[in-house]
């Protein structure tokens, strides 16, 4: 069995992690499918309201020379608008197993009040 077409031995490339967004009455819930990608190889950021992700991801090193290699190497960024009413200082991320759990919470709105007339 030889390398043929899309498999090259130590290449790397970019490619775009399966993400899957929903919602709750809560938050904003982003599911993100990362093997391979350990935590010091990612970064989640928020800035102006652009929730990003970037990655790099490494197959394993074996040892013996490689016959076929299908294991993705390489980086990504993903980068996601949060609406207006998207809390970005309450947001929470967890890696477990490969899977990336972003939460966004919702904000609040602001509860309504009387406002007393004055009279002159």
């Amino acid at each position: 069995m030889t390398e043929t077409g899309e498999q090259k031995q130590g290449r790397q490339r970019t490619y775009c992690p399966a993400v899957d967004i929903y919602e709750t009455e809560a938050a904003v819930v982003l599911v993100a499918d990362l093997p391979g990608v350990s935590e010091e190889g990612l970064e989640v950021q928020v800035e102006q309201r652009l929730l990003t992700i970037s990655a790099r991801s490494q197959a394993g090193e074996v040892a013996g020379a490689q016959r076929l290699v299908e294991f993705e190497s390489g980086s990504f960024y993903r980068a996601f608008s949060l609406s207006d009413e998207a809390d970005p200082e309450g947001i929470s991320a967890e890696l477990s197993a490969g899977v990336l759990v972003l939460r966004v919470p919702r904000q609040r709105p602001p509860e309504g009040r009387r406002i007393e007339v004055q009279v002159e």
